[in-house]
């Protein structure tokens, strides 16, 4: 297996390809930069192309988010989905797993708004959706959302029609809003998501801020990525971004005394 990857790749993600023995090649540019290299390669080599929207049972199985999303709700839809948009794939199969359930009786069939996030840095689905204008590609995406930075999106434009279409939108997230989001949602749910999260996240906020999003909506917010990923964007746009992780203190014998000396005795002890 050979894996073509962007040379600013967070490192956890690119130590999981090596561990897992791919032969790793890192490009430089972004991650549409490394999905051409391994087209070329392929077509060279004979080697099947599995990258995005090359083969379809990843574009298939894509769709299983959705029939995942309306089993745990019971076998019904929710009002809204918000999701990330890279190639804008996973954002419109989602929508053709409900289509799909409800044209064989599983589920009532319903309107679902479907939000997409996309970074600002490089957003030309979320330009093209608000300026009702072409789709131009981004040839130097700037922004700490990697997974995200595709700058000519295959399906870009069957994703502003799924928005457009049910009632939507497709927003564009500042960098450091994405960050917020991400400390936000570890805070207050738990769960430490990576960049697309974050996007996610806070394009939810945007859209309901706008009142795409409306009182007593059932909103499933897609979080498609451990945190552990890209664990350096949750401190982008502190006051602490550039510094080094605080020193842990020394630790202490596994006895009593050891633990009382350094917090104080137990009341009564």
């Amino acid at each position: 297996m050979r894996v073509y990857a962007p040379e600013s790749t967070p490192r956890p993600i690119l130590d999981t390809i090596c561990v897992l023995g791919a032969d790793l090649h890192l490009v430089a540019g972004h991650i549409g930069d490394a999905g051409k290299q391994a087209r070329a390669f392929a077509a060279e080599s004979g080697y099947f192309d599995v990258s995005t929207l090359r083969e379809p049972y990843r574009i298939e199985g894509k769709k299983t988010m959705g029939i995942e999303i309306a089993e745990q709700l019971g076998w019904r839809l929710p009002d809204v989905v918000v999701g990330p948009i890279a190639s804008g794939s996973l954002f419109t199969k989602v929508a053709k797993g409900f289509d799909e359930l409800a044209t064989i009786g599983l589920v009532e069939r319903k309107e679902v708004r479907f939000v997409g996030g996309q970074p600002a840095g490089c957003s030309p689905v979320a330009t093209a959706f608000e300026t009702g204008g072409e789709i131009v590609p981004v040839r130097e995406p700037d922004t700490i959302v990697r997974s995200l930075a595709i700058g000519s999106p295959a399906d870009g434009g069957y994703a502003i029609d799924l928005a457009k279409r049910t009632g939507g939108s497709i927003e564009a997230v500042q960098d450091i809003d994405t960050a917020a989001a991400i400390r936000r949602v570890a805070a207050t749910e738990g769960i430490f998501v990576e960049t697309a999260g974050g996007v996610t996240v806070a394009a939810a906020a945007l859209a309901r801020a706008k009142g795409i999003i409306r009182d007593g909506d059932e909103v499933v917010a897609l979080l498609t990525g451990n945190g552990l990923k890209t664990p350096d964007a949750r401190r982008f746009g502190t006051v602490d971004a550039d510094a080094a992780d605080p020193e842990l203190a020394p630790p202490i014998a596994p006895t009593y005394p050891a633990f009382a000396g350094r917090f104080g005795a137990a009341a009564g002890g």
